[in-house]
């Protein structure tokens, strides 16, 4: 981190006006992904994005507060809830993802008595930040040991105090889609989600296992079950080099695709998401409303020590 980005960043947000972007720009949708951790593990908070627009300076400000007590009857030894701070003792680390892996950047975490809030403030020359739409940073906090299970945070994102500036030195337009925090007891079962998106204009649906923990996995499968009269043809999988290294394989079948992986460094899912990908082709018009849903007969993930997770699989609609 060098003076010169501190610097230029002070600048950048108070020379710039609030609401820049251009007549007519449509705001770019800053999504805060929902978060799982254990207590005294870390939190895995993943701020992503819709669509590829070139970045190449900004601020990001991220605020975190209490949003439900947890039970008492969860917590280990019957310990009492704090009372009042926030869910992290720290930030244990963060990145942001470019393209053209050339970013300089800082953040600041700033524990408060209610609100904790952390500033992260960034820059590429290359504008390779946001340059494909996905996950564009991922923050990283130690949990404290005596937050409760059941207990869950708002993740918002703070935009009077949010700056992005793009290719040409010009402001982006912003809005947000914010997140939660949920603390998760350590006996339960890991979440794992198969996630639809809207269809695209290449007549193409996205199905994802979507994860919201940060668990290394080593190896796994996924099953995703779907209406072979609603979408024909052959799907492509994609795993995001941002959740980790892996390879894999896919079985396909009239309404099924099984995907086999292994991730050798066990980086996979360190940043939780939508950590393996189906593009599938569809009849226009006849997806809307339709259920997707993972296989449990099919669908298990190993983790970086070899044990298998105990999974709470939940199924989606295609909007």
């Amino acid at each position: 981190m060098t003076k010169r980005l501190v610097i230029s960043l002070i600048y950048l947000l108070t020379a710039l006006p609030a609401a820049a972007g251009g007549v007519g720009a449509e705001p770019l949708t800053l999504r805060v992904n929902n978060a799982t951790a254990v207590p005294g593990g870390i939190a895995a908070v993943v701020l992503r994005t819709y669509e590829a627009r070139p970045i190449r300076q900004g601020q990001i400000c991220l605020a975190v507060r209490l949003l439900q007590r947890g039970s008492k009857e969860l917590t280990p030894g019957g310990r009492q809830n704090r009372g009042a701070g926030g869910p992290f003792n720290h930030l244990e680390g963060y990145t942001v993802f470019s393209s053209t892996g050339d970013v300089l950047d800082h953040a600041e975490f700033m524990p408060g008595q209610s609100d904790q809030v952390t500033m992260l403030q960034f820059e590429s020359a290359a504008a390779g930040i946001n340059a494909s739409d996905g996950p564009l940073l991922v923050l990283n906090y130690r949990v404290r040991l005596d937050v409760l299970p059941g207990e869950q945070y708002d993740l918002e994102v703070d935009l009077p105090n949010t700056t992005l500036i793009d290719a040409d030195g010009n402001p982006i337009l912003t809005e947000a889609r914010n997140g939660l925090l949920n603390i998760r007891h350590p006996a339960a079962p890991v979440n794992a989600e198969a996630a639809a998106e809207e269809p695209d204009i290449w007549q193409t649906v996205l199905l994802s296992l979507q994860t919201d923990e940060s668990i290394g996995l080593s190896s796994g499968q996924v099953g995703f079950r779907y209406s072979s009269l609603l979408l024909p043809g052959r799907p492509k999988v994609h795993i995001d080099p941002r959740h980790g290294d892996a390879t894999w394989t896919a079985v396909y079948s009239r309404d099924l695709v099984v995907v086999q992986f292994e991730s050798p460094d066990n980086s996979l899912n360190i940043v939780p998401g939508n950590i393996v990908s189906l593009h599938l082709p569809y009849d226009a018009g006849a997806v809307a409303g339709r259920a997707v849903w993972l296989d449990p007969g099919l669908t298990y993930l190993y983790d970086s020590k070899g044990s298998l997770l105990v999974l709470d699989l939940e199924g989606d609609i295609i909007p």
